[in-house]
């Protein structure tokens, strides 16, 4: 199985996720991509203890205190109020998402995996902002190919997208999803 994730933060280094989604797939079909979530997680947090907003942060993703508190109310099961406490001992709804979990991907899925603790980061990872660096051929100011933003990929594959909605964890992991398949087209992956 594969879990394609996104996590929003506080910030860049030593800060809090604020929001994480990931969607759960059976397998990756090599001719068709991955198709049909089997399991979905969308899930917001407030920042650790003794940690204040990012102003930064919250202007590219919008998070704010409001905004966790609304959409934690529309969730239909309790969770903790932090990312961290996710991995303590007893919380068996997140031990079991990633359970049976052999590949996880992303679009610059190292900087995530950096707030999962060893037992997630240690899975064969997929990188779309990898995986399409020489597809995409995204310039940097100098004109040197860089790795690509996922709205570099998106536009490059002529996705349809709601520009409104980027830096949403889920939208934009459904996005990489996307990106993923048609990035599939495109390359050899050995899987």
């Amino acid at each position: 199985m594969i879990i394609f994730l996104d996590l929003e933060t506080n910030g860049t280094a030593n800060c809090s996720v604020l929001q994480f989604a990931a969607l759960k797939f059976r397998k990756i079909d090599l001719k068709n991509g991955i198709i049909n979530p089997v399991d979905k997680i969308d899930k917001y947090y407030f920042p650790n203890n003794g940690e204040k907003f990012n102003f930064f942060a919250a202007k590219v993703h919008g998070i704010t205190t409001q905004k966790i508190i609304t959409e934690r109310n529309k969730s239909f099961i309790s969770y903790p109020k932090t990312f961290l406490k996710e991995f303590e001992r007893g919380n068996d709804h997140f031990y079991n998402f990633f359970r049976g979990i052999d590949t996880i991907g992303g679009h610059n899925i190292d900087f995530d995996l950096r707030f999962f603790p060893n037992w997630i980061q240690n899975k064969k990872r997929l990188c779309t902002m990898k995986l399409n660096k020489k597809i995409v051929c995204a310039e940097d100011k100098l004109g040197r190919i860089k790795y690509p933003k996922l709205i570099e990929c998106i536009k490059y594959y002529n996705l349809n997208y709601d520009e409104t909605k980027l830096h949403n964890a889920i939208y934009d992991i459904e996005m990489t999803a996307m990106v993923f398949n048609k990035t599939l087209k495109k390359i050899d992956l050995d899987f």
